[in-house]
């Protein structure tokens, strides 16, 4: 019997090969089904980070400072976005800096600052968007929050978790389980492991390079 036909035996007995080709698939299913459930939600992911210094492009300068990094991870377009961020303990002096990570990034328009609350409106916020607001405030035990004051349609900001995660790393994330997929595969037709396993952490490795480059 040649490999292929003792591969696919392997494969119709249940074999140990059979059930850790069956946890890959349920793995990648996994993954895309988590990222459907935050892409058909009006989820925003969010982080606040306080920080000492900050570099706008022209060096980095001491700062007491709020940086507040957000991502549109639905498929939903939303208008009119009108965002409050406050700090308990203490008050936002000034907006420092509005940055977009990438293309789809938003405008600010109508900011203010009011009983040391810093308050904006985003005109609209692409699915994908990503921006970055850095704002400085008073008193070193300040605690930060962002919550959204008003909108077109409903918009949950949400902390970072595995969801979350899995949706900004969808396809390279399942495009790795695929090709551990493909990888294991071949060493059970083939029964050779170690050319498979380099070719397929040479392709991991590219796909990561990828990732932190784009």
């Amino acid at each position: 019997m040649n490999s292929l036909h003792r591969g696919i035996e392997e494969l119709r007995k249940g074999s140990p090969s059979f059930v850790v080709t069956a946890l890959i698939a349920g793995l990648a299913w996994w993954i895309s089904h988590a990222v459907d459930r935050v892409s058909s939600a009006p989820t925003v992911e969010y982080r606040i980070e306080q920080i000492a210094t900050y570099d706008s492009g022209s060096g980095a300068k001491p700062c007491r400072c709020v940086l507040v990094s957000a991502q549109n991870l639905s498929t939903q377009l939303f208008k009119n976005v009108r965002l409050e961020l406050t700090v308990e303990h203490g008050k936002i002096e000034s907006l420092v800096d509005f940055v977009g990570v990438n293309e789809m990034a938003p405008a600010i328009q109508n900011q203010s600052i009011g009983n040391g609350d810093l308050a904006l409106t985003l005109p609209e916020l692409q699915p994908r968007a990503a921006f970055k607001l850095v704002a400085s405030y008073t008193s070193a035990g300040a605690v930060p929050s962002i919550f959204v004051q008003s909108s077109d349609s409903a918009v949950q900001l949400t902390k970072p978790s595995l969801a979350t995660y899995f949706s900004r790393h969808e396809d390279w994330l399942v495009g790795l389980a695929l090709l551990a997929l493909a990888g294991f595969a071949a060493i059970v037709v083939t029964g050779r492991f170690f050319v498979p396993v380099i070719l397929c952490a040479l392709v991991a490795l590219l796909v990561s390079l990828v990732e932190l480059l784009l």
